[in-house]
């Protein structure tokens, strides 16, 4: 093997090694991203608004306790090239699994929070 190696590098370099041609340099310039449209706002509607006293619901997790998370995202991705549209991709699901801990709750309800 060294010698077949060794035989074909004296070859190429009798010959002149390989022959290439410079790269021309060009200018390539690309177009702007079309801007993204606007979120489309959730569409909430009130079945029923309960009955008197009512209260805000915030959720009041206690200091250092864990919990299992998961996250699941569905994506589509769209592109064009060139000014043409090109097909739309629909990704596999993402799931992301995290163990969160909480480290503290302000007085206003806030969670602080680490993975």
């Amino acid at each position: 093997m060294k010698k077949l190696l060794f035989l074909g590098s004296v070859c190429l370099f009798l010959v002149g090694g390989i022959k290439t041609t410079p790269a021309t340099p060009r200018l390539v310039t690309q177009n702007p991203a079309p801007t993204t449209p606007a979120a489309v706002p959730a569409q909430l509607e009130l079945l029923t608004a309960g009955t008197e006293p009512r209260q805000q619901l915030r959720l009041k997790p206690q200091a250092n306790t864990k919990q299992l998370m998961t996250m699941t995202m569905n994506m589509d991705v769209a592109m064009t090239l060139a000014g043409q549209a090109m097909p739309k991709i629909k990704t596999p699901a993402t799931v992301m699994k995290m163990e969160v801990l909480v480290t503290q709750v302000d007085a206003n309800g806030d969670i602080h929070s680490k993975q």
